[in-house]
């Protein structure tokens, strides 16, 4: 028998993945730091931080695709809420009220977009910090150079 999620549920289980993936991320970009500390390392570093800069910007752009995709389907989902809050709800509700009935329909769903907007921030900081990263591998390189 096949359970369907509450909007709370979906909300606690996104927020649970996308906090996962921040702990594995920063794991990631952390050994990613602590090895290119170490000049016998640094080439597999700089492979490293190309593939997951390339990873990162690859889920960034499928978080904003989601994040199109789900407010799309709330706009939709507006309009039914407007013109049943309007035609079948038993209650003559004055424009105002159907707002905050509506809001308050779709407060998990903005929720989940908020999470969404909040990890692309998380990606695109990520981003920077890969980036900074391979300038930091570079100067390395070229310490070393001016050592030997």
């Amino acid at each position: 028998m096949s359970e369907t999620l509450t909007d709370q549920q979906k909300t606690d289980l996104l927020e649970e993945k996308l906090r996962n993936e921040r702990i594995t991320w920063n794991a990631n970009i952390e050994n990613l730091v602590r090895d290119s500390k170490r000049i016998e390392k640094l080439a597999e570093s700089q492979v490293y931080m190309l593939s997951y800069r390339q990873i990162l910007v690859d889920k960034l752009v499928d978080m904003k695709n989601l994040i199109t995709r789900k407010s799309s389907s709330n706009y939709a989902y507006l309009r039914d809420r407007w013109r049943f809050y309007r035609t079948q709800f038993d209650l003559k509700l004055q424009d105002k009220e159907i707002k905050e009935f509506i809001n308050a329909d779709m407060c998990e769903s903005l929720s989940q977009i908020e999470m969404l907007k909040n990890q692309i921030e998380y990606y695109r900081s990520s981003i920077d910090t890969v980036d900074k990263l391979g300038f930091a591998i570079k100067n390395r390189i070229l310490i070393e150079q001016y050592n030997l």
